[in-house]
């Protein structure tokens, strides 16, 4: 009554299905890497910033702006 089937064995397709099914997480887990290595760049740029370059850097003021010249001075 009992009809036995045997597990182990399998078609070539379901292999193939199988490993490109492998190749394909492979590569959604790959985007999603690069997905969170942008995340936790841009959320910690000011750090990077920091460290990367000199945070006691001094941009010069500019001077004040000279009145425009009328014609009559000239």
């Amino acid at each position: 009554m009992e009809n036995k089937v045997d597990f182990t064995l399998k078609h070539r397709e379901d292999i193939i299905d199988t490993l490109r099914l492998r190749v394909r997480e492979k590569r959604v887990l790959f985007g999603l890497l690069v997905i969170l290595l942008c995340t936790l760049i841009y959320e910690n740029s000011t750090l990077l910033t920091r460290y990367f370059y000199n945070s006691e850097f001094t941009v010069p003021a500019l001077s004040k702006r000279k009145p425009a010249l009328v014609n009559s001075e000239l």
